[in-house]
């Protein structure tokens, strides 16, 4: 009911894309979670369907697993795809990104440590962001981002390098 709801909301102020983090608490930990959620979703879906809007899911399973799941299920989601947790979780990004190329819509660009390490400034963590705009460039992704950066001691400073960060792997888009 809540996540009907939001989709009525959102058709009222014109949102044309959703993001379900499906993490921490509201975490699918297998194929039988996500598997669980894509049926109960599937069920309500037929309102974004009437208005445009996409839902994306963003996951901590494998590619792979989320790649099975959303086939055997044929329900009309995306995926949000974020680098730094997928390098937090130990998943090879670019092999992701090839692999989720038919669903994802949406990218989080975020850096991390591996092994579930923290959130930290853009090129100061493990995500290996050339391979990934590498991978992007290479399934002709042309969704949006959203940066999820580390705010830093200080914030305008911050904000402003990974502005720059970010304008600098856009551009390998091209």
């Amino acid at each position: 009911r809540k996540l009907v709801d939001l989709i009525n909301k959102s058709i009222n102020v014109g949102a044309s894309l959703i993001i379900i983090p499906l993490l921490q608490d509201s975490n699918c930990n297998n194929y039988d979670d996500i598997d669980r959620f894509l049926k109960m979703i599937k069920r309500i879906i037929t309102h974004v369907i009437k208005s445009d809007i996409k839902i994306c899911l963003e996951l901590s399973l494998n590619a792979e697993i989320v790649l099975k799941a959303l086939n055997s299920n044929q329900v009309n989601v995306s995926i949000c795809y974020d680098f730094g947790n997928a390098t937090a979780f130990g998943f090879d990004i670019s092999e992701e990104i090839i692999c989720l190329k038919d669903y994802l819509a949406h990218v989080h660009i975020k850096d991390r440590k591996k092994n579930n390490g923290p959130n930290v400034p853009l090129g100061n963590g493990d995500v290996d962001f050339k391979a990934g705009f590498k991978a992007l460039k290479e399934i002709n992704y042309a969704g949006s981002f959203t940066l999820e950066t580390a705010m830093g001691a200080e914030p305008l400073e911050s904000a402003k390098n990974h502005y720059l960060y970010t304008k600098n792997l856009i551009s390998m888009l091209k």
